[in-house]
């Protein structure tokens, strides 16, 4: 981040007028005190230690220091006896840019990141206990003020939040994106919106939302400051003077709804931090530190030139106040008029969630293998229902929920969902995405392997039904089978040089295939009276082309109709036919909105509904179009693109996090 403000160094002085003590990590893993008023600089971790990073007790006395092989706490006062905490340390994957070691208030627990997500000791006395958070990378670690939560920021900018609970910590609540949060109560925190507004959060009430300000501002860096205000900078989205990542700041007082504007000076936000008590910010770049007035947006540099982390001791606010300048600017703004409304759509983690159908997912299980779960409709719990040996790299249900088809060790395997037996079915050939699906009597599975195959689900040799033609003058590959609803035909997916797929339709009696007129790249499905819908750009390679819906009816796929055309910009994300006569589609704008579903009966056109979703990525809706699973957000972890799964309520506006396991992918619903 470079410094955007205008600022001096500092002048030979005697002290340096901080809010705390402020700890400095040198790059030469040394940490060192600036103390308040004329106490100086002094070295407080060993000089045998090569420290990577730390953090300071609230007592003020005890600091906890990781080396590249423990972590220990030490009494700068020596009036405690040093001690290792943690003798497996593993190493924070980010340093500088948030808190990386943090003692909660009552000093009972400390949390520190880690490679995987992060750990928390318990400090029992002669009895150590721990807890693994594994979410995400973490940058950033803040405990609630009564130490009952930790908000955990990844790298992603998702604020996970955790329950403490003995020595257990359960995810209890997410922030998708935050542009700051801040504790005022033990239970409740504020934090504001990248679309803007501020919102309040009340832990213990179902994770429920209240508007503070609304969304024609934007607003950053919330903070609770010593006078029991809430402090944050702002900006009018209608300001063309006052460019985006700027603010001016304002203040709110605890019960009150008057806004109070301290300052008429834009400061520019990304990379600050709020320095103890909010009369400071800090900006820290390039092993610079540098402290800076909220104000005037006027600060100077410490001297330090080759930090790697920095942390502050216990605040004094008595001291500290006591030496400061009343506010600049003490305009009371008009009061905001939607404050304390509550907000739909909050997300609370959960063990399970009553849905229509059953839902599955691949996510790791025992010995650390990607393993078929699956996720009850009554609102039980997720369970991992295979255990292959070699992992699961792929699956499909049978329409009746007896077995599941997947792929593992180069073999296509069937588990029986009626009493738990394994039978492989047959090796595969081919290195490639398989696609297995069942026939709608469950007792068939088409899959690709060197083109499209089938076997019985009893077993038996496989069939060839349409195999690849690789060494033809105009090869063609198939891929993605998905059986008529009569059974009696597959629609598979044909990729042909120089196009990026089209379509076409295997008649299982005689064998005979017919290529589909569809759209480059389009996606297709069957519906219910045996036509296929597909949907897709019209065009190979036109980034201005609309995205057109088309319908091939029964019996005629030569006779292909356009129902439904959207703009160029629009995505369709997921489709199924919600009730007979009517398909329900998840759409996005662009890829900055959030999704939105649109209902369309396919016989005229006709669009029927639209309903505006919360932000989830990868949406599959269930077959009766009244649920959406899919991610809040997802990440590419050793070549699989996963993330923590939400379902969200079409119904009602409920949204819910799945507690466990924290990470998924290939979410899939039942029928």
């Amino acid at each position: 981040m470079a410094l955007l403000f205008i600022y001096s160094t500092t002048r030979a002085q005697d002290a340096l007028n901080l809010p705390a003590d402020l700890y400095v990590l040198l790059n030469t893993g040394v940490v060192q005190r600036y103390g308040l008023g004329a106490a100086g600089v002094a070295t407080v971790t060993p000089e045998d230690a090569f420290v990577v990073d730390f953090g300071v007790a609230p007592d003020g006395d005890q600091i906890a220091y990781r080396t590249e092989t423990s972590i220990s706490i030490l009494s700068i006062s020596g009036a405690r006896e040093d001690r290792i905490i943690e003798r497996q340390a593993d190493v924070p994957p980010y340093r500088g840019r948030g808190d990386t070691i943090v003692w909660s208030p009552d000093a009972a627990a400390i949390a520190y990141t880690t490679t995987y997500g992060a750990r928390v000791f318990f400090n029992l006395g002669e009895v150590a206990a721990y807890a693994d958070l594994g979410e995400g990378l973490f940058l950033d670690l803040n405990w609630s003020p009564d130490s009952r939560f930790l908000a955990a920021q990844s790298d992603a900018g998702v604020w996970w939040i955790y329950r403490r609970e003995s020595t257990t910590m359960t995810l209890t609540s997410i922030i998708t994106a935050a542009n700051g949060i801040a504790w005022v109560t033990g239970n409740q925190i504020v934090f504001a919106p990248p679309e803007g507004g501020l919102l309040l959060m009340n832990l213990d009430e179902a994770n429920a939302q209240s508007v503070i300000l609304d969304q024609e501002w934007d607003y950053a860096l919330p903070a609770l400051n010593v006078q029991d205000e809430l402090l944050f900078f702002a900006r009018d989205k209608a300001d063309e003077d006052t460019p985006a990542g700027y603010g001016r700041l304002q203040s709110i007082a605890r019960g009150a709804f008057d806004v109070v504007a301290r300052s008429d000076t834009p400061v520019q936000t990304t990379g600050l931090r709020w320095a103890p008590g909010g009369a400071l910010l800090t900006a820290f770049d390039g092993g610079v530190l540098a402290l800076f007035d909220p104000i005037s947006g006027a600060g100077f540099t410490l001297p330090v030139r080759d930090a790697v982390a920095y942390a502050w001791g216990r605040f004094n606010p008595t001291a500290f106040f006591a030496t400061q300048p009343a506010p600049l600017v003490s305009t009371v703004l008009t009061p905001t008029p939607d404050a304390a409304v509550i907000v739909p759509n909050s997300i609370s983690a959960v063990a399970g969630v009553v849905l229509p159908n059953d839902a599955f997912f691949l996510a790791f299980g025992e010995f650390n293998l990607p393993q078929v779960w699956r996720l009850p409709a009554d609102g039980s719990v997720a369970a991992p229902v295979t255990s292959a040996r070699g992992g699961v790299s792929e699956y499909a249900i049978a329409p009746d929920l007896s077995a599941i088809a997947y792929v593992s060790e180069g073999q296509l395997w069937l588990y029986s969902l009626v009493n738990g037996r394994v039978t492989p079915l047959t090796p595969l050939v081919s290195v490639g995405i398989v696609s297995p699906a069942f026939s709608p009597d469950a007792r068939q599975i088409a899959y690709t392997d060197g083109g499209i195959r089938a076997i019985d689900a009893a077993g038996g040799e496989a069939r060839s039904i349409l195999l690849d033609t690789p060494d033809a003058e105009q090869p063609s590959f198939f891929g993605e089978p998905q059986f008529s609803p009569d059974g009696t035909q597959l629609l598979v997916s044909e990729l042909l040089p120089g196009t990026n797929g089209v379509h076409g339709v295997v008649d299982l009696a005689d064998g005979s295939y017919t290529r589909l007129v569809t759209d480059y790249g389009a996606r297709a499905l069957w519906l219910s009276d045996g036509s296929i819908i597909s949907f897709g750009i019209t065009t190979l390679g036109d980034p201005g082309a609309e995205q057109s819906i088309v319908r091939f009816p029964p019996n005629d796929l030569s006779a292909a109709e356009i129902i439904y055309v959207l703009t160029s910009t629009t995505r369709i994300e997921t489709m199924t036919e919600s009730v007979r006569g009517e398909i329900r589609l998840v759409v996005r704008e662009d890829a900055s909105t959030t999704p939105s579903l649109i209902d369309v009966a396919f016989v005229n056109g006709e669009q029927a509904v639209i309903t505006q979703l919360p932000a989830i990525l990868a949406p599959q809706l269930s077959f009766d179009g009244g649920f959406v699973g899919g991610y809040l957000t997802q990440s590419d972890v050793d070549g699989i693109v996963q993330g923590p799964l939400t379902i969200y309520n079409a119904n009602n506006g409920e949204q819910a996090l799945l507690g466990s396991p924290t990470s998924v992918w290939s979410f899939q619903w039942a029928r």
